[in-house]
């Protein structure tokens, strides 16, 4: 698993990134940022409440892994042969 720290510093660099294209906008985006991280981990908690019993069938974390690495190659492919 990685290290939060790290994933911390990530979301630092993307955000700084993101907020050279928006200047003068520095508000709406550190609020966007804010509302947005505050909607991510109010959902994860409800959302991972509410999925439990699904989750509880391995079957269910299969078809999960098989959706996830179908994005990763599909990430993977763009990235290789571009635009």
């Amino acid at each position: 698993m990685a290290d939060p720290s790290l994933l911390g510093a990530e979301h630092t660099k993307l955000l700084g990134t993101i907020s050279t294209r928006s200047v003068g906008k520095t508000g709406s985006l550190a609020g966007g940022a804010v509302s947005g991280s505050f909607l991510f981990f109010f959902s994860l908690g409800y959302g991972s409440a509410w999925l439990r019993p699904i989750f509880a069938k391995p079957s269910a974390w299969r078809i999960l892994e098989a959706v996830i690495a179908i994005i990763m190659w599909a990430i993977a492919a763009k990235l290789v042969l571009g635009d």
